[in-house]
């Protein structure tokens, strides 16, 4: 793809996107960016990808909810747009314009459906779609999977997994194998969130998720506080990587991997990935594996009620047997102030020729608040450094959560990225047209732009003003209105002489108003 075919298509999203008044706390959203060999060329604006006043949840385990196959994204989430939660799948090859979406679950009211995880691959020359999820019901935690020979058009009746009463929680994760061979494993503890009795369950499907093995437990160490691990596969090899920890009184916990060289018939025992101390503790795990069966891994390092908060990186070239040293993947010293075991969701992934994107969230813009954002960094060299981070969402007043990411790898890699935004703020959807009576920030003309540009906004009522440009890591770079002004219709000229080429941000505040937009500086 050619860079103005690509710049067309930022074109095409920035003028179809904009802030809508919220009627729900959760809503997803999404972007797109583009990298040509070794950089960011171009980027989407936020939208929203699912119409509807409906609540939508993009949560899953590893956040391993969106998928790339034979260059067409498939996205499962939930939402409740009929009463109850259910799974919903849908797919687009651009990442920009989506199939209508289908109902991958039971329809059973009274049943709620959530955290999906899926995986698409060929077999026997039929493209198969296996999506597992947690089945809630009058208690009762239940893993169901659901399986698609149609593209994801329409799925087969569900079927559970395993045999599970009197849990808690059944979180599960899936992935692929050789010949169609399905893994999946599922988290489960009995007497609390902070009880004692933790597993790991697996289980695998040999003809393509419509039955499955009993299930056997993996991982058990009866400490507290462990999260759901994440896996990877290929061929016969799987490997499941999770938090181990803490230890009696000693509030640390190391991130530990497990591994079966033959199908998961046997494990190995759980080995250290890294191991920490003084209150450091591994969470939140993302995994990939690349075609040569290098194992990459994103978790957060979190120093309980301490700053000494990151996010970090580490690969096996051995399956395991050796993990590299870790490297930290994000460029600020807070990213989260005093923290408690917050989650700090990770997604990872890698395009054909190696290039790695990982995302996450945290607040390093509003610490202490929970109002979270969402960064983006990638590396061009297997892990050993990674690029600025790149701020994803727009909207700073609301949290930002759970980010998904899949490449569509190319002459110029096509990277979506999923999230689900909580406590929308009410903004204001009129084009860019300046109209009486309201706030309003347009779009600033023209865009792109070089080096020169106007922004008109729109003031009701007289009060202080503030309109800053951020660039993609959320600094600020230039201040353009700062000061007390009566109501009325404005235009500001910004010169960006002095900045570098790419995306920035805008942000008009005045009173309890607040808008954002974005530009793209081209030289």
């Amino acid at each position: 793809m050619k860079i103005w075919s690509v710049l067309f298509l930022f074109l095409v999203a920035m003028g179809l996107n904009n802030l809508l008044p919220a009627q729900t706390p959760y809503k997803l959203k999404h972007q797109i960016f583009y990298f040509e060999s070794d950089r960011l060329i171009a980027g989407t604006d936020n939208s929203d990808p699912v119409p509807g006043d409906v609540d939508q949840r993009n949560f899953s385990i590893g956040q391993h909810n969106i998928v790339v196959h034979n260059g067409v994204f498939y996205h499962a989430y939930y939402d409740n747009r009929s009463g109850d939660y259910n799974i919903y799948l849908r797919t687009s090859e651009d990442g920009m314009n989506w199939s209508d979406l289908s109902q991958v679950n039971d329809d059973t009211l009274g049943n709620d459906q959530y955290n999906p995880t899926l995986v698409v691959y060929d077999d026997g020359g039929t493209t198969h779609v296996v999506v597992a999820w947690q089945d809630i019901k009058d208690g009762q935690h239940k893993i169901r999977s659901a399986r698609s020979t149609d593209g994801g058009q329409s799925f087969s009746p569900s079927v559970e997994i395993g045999a599970f009463t009197n849990v808690y929680a059944t979180y599960p994760n899936i992935a692929i194998g050789e010949y169609g061979t399905v893994y999946i494993i599922c988290f489960q503890f009995v007497t609390s969130w902070s009880g004692t009795d933790r597993k790991v369950w697996f289980s695998k499907s040999t003809d393509n998720g419509q039955t499955w093995s009993d299930v056997v437990n993996i991982w058990e160490n009866g400490s507290e506080w462990d999260y759901p691990p994440d896996i990877v596969a290929q061929g016969q090899k799987v490997m499941v990587i999770n938090n181990l920890g803490p230890f009696s009184n000693q509030q640390f916990a190391h991130l530990y991997y497990t591994s079966s060289q033959d199908s998961g018939n046997t494990w190995q025992s759980p080995s250290p990935i890294v191991q920490y101390h003084d209150s450091l503790r591994a969470r939140y795990p993302s995994a990939v594996v690349d075609a040569n069966g290098t194992v990459h891994t994103l978790w957060f390092q979190g120093q309980f009620a301490g700053d000494n908060n990151r996010f970090m990186f580490s690969k096996s070239t051995d399956w395991g047997q050796s993990w590299s040293e870790e490297v930290q993947v994000n460029n600020t010293s807070i990213v989260k102030e005093e923290w408690r075991g917050h989650w700090m969701a990770t997604s990872l992934a890698i395009s054909d020729n190696g290039t790695l994107y990982a995302v996450w969230q945290d607040e390093r813009r509003n610490p202490g608040s929970d109002n979270y954002d969402i960064y983006l960094s990638y590396s061009t060299d297997g892990g050993q450094t990674w690029s600025s981070d790149t701020l994803v969402n727009n909207t700073i007043d609301a949290h930002q959560a759970h980010p998904s990411i899949a490449v569509k790898s190319g002459a110029v890699d096509t990277v979506l990225i999923v999230w689900q935004e909580e406590n929308i703020a009410t903004g204001i959807n009129d084009g860019n047209t300046l109209t009486p009576g309201g706030y309003h920030l347009a779009q600033n003309y023209p865009n792109p732009f070089n080096p020169t540009t106007t922004i008109r906004f729109q003031l009701p009522q007289s009060g202080l003003v503030s309109l800053k440009v951020y660039d993609m890591t959320g600094k600020e770079v230039v201040v353009l209105v700062n000061e007390p002004k009566p109501a009325g219709i404005y235009q500001v000229h910004f010169d960006a002489g002095q900045l570098a080429s790419g995306v920035y941000f805008y942000i008009l505040q005045a009173g309890n108003f607040q808008q954002t937009r974005k530009m793209l500086l081209l030289r």
